[in-house]
């Protein structure tokens, strides 16, 4: 027992003595991490020993000759941290193993097929804060880290997105970048890719192709902010996104089928956009939704918004719904539309295309002029009479006070075809007649066209007194039939 307790003494002593004899003088080491950060080093430390794990080489003046060959053999390293040195291409020769990569903060313009090629296990690589542009990047380079999953590349100088990324990608940073077009190959077998984020670009409708995202099957985050983007994107991958940015763009219109197949779509951001209205149905699609937002825009509350404060009061406490508050009229101006009373709301008057008979008012007023006492002229058709054809723009009936009209009850016709008949003659102004059925008979049409020469001999004891010369045909009577 005695002896196995020196033993595990004496281990440990070789163990300690073991590090700190491979640490480099520049360096300072603790168990797996060598810390050669910020110590104005132009080049990596020789001596690198196997068995440390993560190499602390930032904030440094490193550039990219100081980067020895011995140092790609180091095959225990996994991570580096190289971030704020003066690199200006990708360097070669790091360790063959490494798994985390941080480059960002330098001034890296290129990117070579070879460099990434001698890093076969590299997993996530950060490149954000350089200066890489579209054509510093060799043609699928990225895919010759064939185990790259993260790739970030954000505040670089990008136009479009790189070609040729790895299959097994699974997170893609890109915002802050100068990308204005996406072409349709650039997400082609990049089935496996779950984040999206491309905010701060240069993005339009045009500078996207319609089928870009179709093969990103497994996207559950796409993030477009702060593009200047007028609609949503087309063909947005359904199946699995959840969360969807697009707010910080110049959208003044939302497509009512925009987002109908986003069915598991829980989060959707549209604040900042121009949008001054939504088409009634533009979220029946999110069943999953529990989360929108859409802040800072300019809301219209006119009519188009009522549909708007239906729904907002039929949501369940589940979904968070924040930012519609009306900006316009001013009246209602910084009001949240969920409680605007529907009073507040101004609508057109609607005005109907009616045809110019139906316009007339179904009650006639009586003119205040001398109205000679009505005739009550009982009438029964005779049997003979042939059918006409009816007016073809019958008028409404005038509906007369009961001083003004005399009727007598017509006794109960024994037979259809020999109903009888009342007809009220009301003479106005001594140039209009009205006449009223008291019971509709089928032949009451050509008993009028009988009547033709009874009514002008009318017109002629009730035209004025001292009129010699023949009625012109404006002041020739004329009358409406009443059903």
């Amino acid at each position: 027992m005695f002896l196995r307790s020196w033993i595990t003494i004496l281990l440990g002593l070789h163990v300690q003595f073991y590090w700190a004899a491979s640490c480099p003088d520049e360096c300072r080491c603790d168990r797996t991490f060598i810390y050669c950060n910020e110590r104005s080093l132009t080049s990596v430390p020789l001596g690198i020993q196997e068995g440390y794990k993560t190499l602390y080489l930032h904030n440094n003046q490193i550039n990219n000759a100081g980067f020895p060959v011995e140092l790609h053999n180091v095959a225990s390293v996994e991570t580096v941290y190289l971030y704020g040195n003066q690199l200006d291409e990708f360097p070669l020769n790091l360790p063959k193993n490494v798994r985390v990569l941080h480059l960002q903060e330098n001034n890296i313009q290129t990117i070579s097929r070879a460099a990434l090629a001698q890093l076969l296990k590299l997993e996530e690589l950060h490149l954000d804060d350089n200066s890489i542009s579209t054509v510093g990047v060799e043609e699928a380079a990225f895919r010759e880290a064939i185990s790259l999953k993260l790739l970030f590349l954000t505040k670089n100088h990008l136009s479009s997105v790189p070609i040729g990324l790895p299959v097994d990608l699974k997170e893609l940073r890109l915002d802050e970048n100068r990308i204005a077009v996406i072409a349709e190959e650039a997400f082609k077998n990049v089935t496996e890719l779950e984040r999206l984020i491309l905010d701060g670009n240069l993005l339009t409708d045009e500078g996207i192709a319609p089928d870009t995202f179709q093969d990103l099957v497994n996207l559950r985050e796409l993030s477009m902010a702060r593009n200047s983007l007028t609609v949503p994107p087309s063909n947005l991958p359904a199946e699995f996104l959840v969360k969807l940015n697009l707010q910080d763009n110049q959208m003044n219109e939302i497509p009512v089928t925009s987002f109908s197949s986003l069915r598991q779509l829980e989060k959707l951001d549209i604040s900042n956009n121009q949008l001054q209205s939504l088409t009634e149905g533009v979220f029946d699609g999110l069943f999953s939704l529990r989360q929108l937002t859409v802040r800072n825009n300019l809301w219209h509350c006119d009519c188009n918004i009522k549909w708007v404060i239906v729904w907002l009061k039929s949501l369940p406490g589940t979904l968070n719904v924040r930012g519609f508050m009306c900006q316009k009229p001013e009246k209602v101006r910084g009001m949240v539309i969920r409680e605007l009373n529907m009073d507040l709301i101004q609508c057109p008057n609607s005005t109907l295309s009616v045809p110019r008979f139906t316009q007339l008012p179904t009650h006639l007023p009586l003119p205040t002029t001398t109205t000679r006492p009505a005739w009550v002229v009982p009438f029964s058709p005779p049997v003979d009479l042939a059918p006409s054809t009816p007016p073809s723009h019958p008028l409404p009936p005038p509906t007369l006070s009961g001083d003004s009209e005399q009727r007598t009850k017509p006794p109960n016709p024994p037979d259809r075809d020999r109903d009888a008949l009342q007809i009220s003659f009301h003479v106005v102004n001594g140039t209009c007649i009205q006449m009223r059925s008291i019971t509709t008979v089928q032949e009451t049409i050509q008993f009028v066209q009988r009547l033709r020469l009874s009514l002008l001999l009318l017109a002629l004891i009730t035209r004025p007194l001292g009129q010699s010369k023949p009625l012109s045909r404006t002041q020739a009577p004329h009358f409406y039939w009443l059903d």
